[in-house]
């Protein structure tokens, strides 16, 4: 039996990024449009919470849900969950900006993705 290490969690990171073709919110949409440089979502600050350990083999689901939106930023609550019950927790401050560095307001068309 192998236990999964915090290291086996980095799914999670990818999960970070809020672009889902079902909120329509794509990597072409932060590409860069009406003349706004192009940009992408960049992690500021994760808080990790290792629950419960999982075994390799175990069926795990993962749960992202939006805590807050701010001016340039998301705050998303993300769960992994055995059988139903909580294994991981993380809270991810992810912020917006451009490909120069400097943040980029959250366009209107991702705020109505998001409050959906």
């Amino acid at each position: 039996m192998t236990v999964v290490g915090s290291i086996d969690y980095r799914f999670v990171s990818i999960l970070k990024t809020p672009t889902s073709p079902a909120l329509s919110i794509t990597q072409a949409l932060l590409g860069g449009d009406a003349g706004r440089e192009p940009s992408a979502f960049v992690v500021r600050r994760m808080s990790l919470e290792f629950l419960k350990p999982s075994k390799i083999d175990d069926v795990l689901e993962v749960q992202t849900r939006v805590a807050e939106i701010g001016a340039a930023s998301l705050t998303l609550n993300q769960s992994v969950l055995r059988d139903a019950k909580p294994v991981f927790s993380a809270e991810v401050l992810v912020v917006l900006i451009s490909l120069s560095g400097k943040p980029q307001r959250l366009s209107q068309h991702i705020r109505a993705a998001l409050e959906s």
